[in-house]
């Protein structure tokens, strides 16, 4: 059997072959078109020649052999070259045409102007005030409301402030650019302003609800405890939320006064306000979590309260003595030292009690507890001392008239008798 084409064939594939010139590799490297990358990422286009040269040797030798000698097998066509392992254009190619296009128009984060309102926008504080200073001292309800409306005067005056350096570099920006070319660069830069005001104030909104979540961090208020037909305190627990629940709304509007930065530089572009990225659906779950935090806080003294109320049930009934009943000094001694006994016990209650929410103040209650028991026993004294005098009065009426009977001369032995 005459194999000497095999054998041909063996020998051609053992011929050298010639490497890729320094002109195909600076032809690669120009249509990689790195622009400066490959210093930032010095592996990647050596890997990439590396590869292509790899590929070069393989097409050339094996097209210089299959080109030149016969088969071995004579089913086989001359030369298919197989495909690279990685596909020029995927089928998702057109959209990778679209969307690189869309960055070349739009995506504008190296422009100088943006590099530096980024720069800017980075010196925003993240969180515009601290309300763990506010354990110091107990704040009464209206200290705290004033205490929240300084805090959102401030972070408006620090958004101000960042608003208007803004404003400054875009209105000092001596680019040449048409209306279309100022939209794109001020649209991103608007962006950016977004983003970050946005984000500064749903930081400050997320640091008021871990604070209001935690017992050492959260604000300390002052508490009373008051008598007014029931035992009830003020504030109450629907008053601290509603006075949260008014701060978030607060610092909600302070993001949505800023105009666009397209009007600085477009006389014809619209009036418009930034987008303020919070959602509804963020504050609601907000105000939700603030209100379920402060219940929580308000639990301990809830139960305070109930204690109170049960120690003292029977004087909460009625502060009054009807006159249905007649008093005598022995039950009205024992009414007096019974309010007594109460007095005494209000005395031993603490002037105030310490929560993690704050100073639960006693002394107004116990005071008006006090001067409430005060009052009954002196209505209790007062009555018993009408009864008095009025037996006293019966009793010297009664003498009164014996002695007046026994001045009379009687006029028989009957009237002798009966005197």
């Amino acid at each position: 059997m005459n194999d000497s084409h095999k054998k041909i064939r063996a020998q051609a594939e053992l011929c050298p072959t010639a490497k890729m010139s320094v002109f195909q590799e600076r032809c690669i490297t120009t249509r990689v078109a790195a622009k400066g990358l490959e210093k930032k990422h010095q592996l990647i286009v050596p890997r990439i020649l590396a590869e292509a040269k790899e590929e070069f040797i393989r097409i050339t030798h094996s097209a210089g052999v299959c080109l030149k000698t016969r088969p071995v097998n004579s089913d086989e066509k001359r030369f298919v070259i197989q495909p690279y392992k990685y596909l020029g254009r995927s089928s998702t190619f057109n959209l990778y045409l679209w969307v690189r296009k869309q960055f070349q128009s739009k995506f504008l984060l190296h422009d100088p102007l943006v590099r530096r309102i980024y720069k800017e926008c980075k010196m925003l504080p993240e969180i515009l005030f601290d309300l763990r200073d506010l354990r110091i001292k107990p704040l009464a309800v209206h200290e705290l409301d004033d205490t929240f409306n300084n805090l959102t005067s401030d972070s408006e005056s620090t958004l101000l402030k960042f608003y208007y350096r803004i404003c400054e570099i875009v209105e000092n920006c001596d680019y040449i650019l048409d209306a279309d070319a100022w939209k794109n660069l001020l649209k991103v830069c608007t962006g950016l302003l977004s983003v970050f005001i946005s984000l500064s104030i749903q930081n400050t909104i997320n640091h008021v609800v871990e604070v209001t979540g935690k017992e050492d961090l959260v604000p300390y208020l002052q508490l009373s405890l008051k008598y007014d037909k029931s035992l009830y305190m003020h504030p109450n627990q629907q008053d601290v939320i509603l006075l949260y629940s008014l701060f978030i709304s607060k610092l909600v509007d302070l993001g949505t006064n800023f105009t666009v930065l397209e009007t600085l530089k477009i006389k014809s572009h619209p009036e418009a306000l930034i987008h303020l990225n919070i959602t509804d659906d963020y504050y609601d779950s907000v105000l939700s979590q603030i209100a379920e935090n402060i219940m929580k806080l308000f639990v301990p003294i809830d139960e305070y309260m109930r204690k109170i109320d049960y120690d003292f049930r029977e004087m909460f009934i009625d502060f009054t003595v009807t006159d249905d009943k007649e008093k005598t000094f022995e039950n009205g001694c024992l009414q007096i030292k019974h309010f007594k006994n109460y007095i005494s016990k209000a005395s031993s209650l603490l002037g105030s009690e310490y929560f993690a929410i704050g100073q639960l103040v006693l002394s107004e209650y116990v005071s008006s507890m006090k001067e409430s028991l005060s009052v009954i026993i002196e209505d209790i004294f007062g009555k018993l001392c009408r009864i008095h005098i009025s037996e006293n009065e019966n009793i010297c009426q009664e003498f009164e008239n014996i002695e007046e009977d026994s001045m009379m001369q009687p006029n028989n032995s009957e009237e002798l008798i009966a005197q």
